[in-house]
């Protein structure tokens, strides 16, 4: 693995971590963690395919974030939907758990249900 691959892992798992607690939820998407984590989704690694641990960290970091309804509504509006139901597909049962965690939250509001409809 390369070290550019093993770096932007490193963000992701951050920004997963710093989304778990409560009271950063807020300050981590407003500070764009929700649209980093979906830009680390949607990138291809610096070496090669994303990596799955960035793949990984990135949909549990979304995963965290998503049970706030405007960040839901942001991760919809910032074209989450189609990046998780492909990540739903991977062969890597720990980015299509985490991909189907934030598509579950997702699907507790309306948009996302709507966006859901049409992905």
């Amino acid at each position: 693995k390369c070290a550019a691959d093993r770096i932007t892992a490193a963000a992701a798992a951050a920004l997963s971590r710093l989304s778990l607690a409560a009271d950063l939820k807020v300050a981590v998407a407003a500070a764009g963690g929700a649209q980093a984590l979906l830009a680390l989704l949607a990138a291809e690694g610096r070496c090669g395919a994303r990596s799955s641990a960035t793949a990984t960290h990135a949909a549990r970091g979304l995963a965290n974030l998503s049970v706030h309804l405007d960040i839901a509504a942001a991760i919809v509006a910032g074209g989450g939907v189609p990046l998780l139901v492909g990540l739903v597909g991977s062969r890597r049962a720990e980015e299509a758990e985490a991909a189907s965690a934030v598509l579950a939250n997702l699907s507790l509001h309306e948009s996302g249900r709507r966006a859901l409809l049409r992905a």
